[in-house]
């Protein structure tokens, strides 16, 4: 396989996994991150850019599921 469709494949597999968050399921995204983490992340609340590290992201992803779980979720994916 290709490294565009491997790249592609994990991109699908990523909008997968957000679109679970109305299953309450975050566990498998919490997975894929590395130890090492850290991202910068727009929080349209706040309206600002926040730094999280791999358990700030972690601890997000599961409010995040918890919130959304049982309603109907539109992520950035999504057209």
């Amino acid at each position: 396989m290709g490294l565009e469709q491997e790249v592609s494949n994990e991109v699908y597999r990523l909008m997968e996994l957000h679109q679970e968050f109305e299953s309450g399921n975050y566990e498998e995204m919490n997975d894929l991150y590395s130890d090492e983490f850290q991202g910068w992340l727009y929080m349209p609340s706040l309206g600002q850019v926040e730094k999280f590290n791999l358990k700030d992201i972690k601890e997000g992803n599961e409010e995040a599921a918890n919130h959304f779980k049982l309603k109907k979720y539109s992520s950035f994916f999504q057209d």
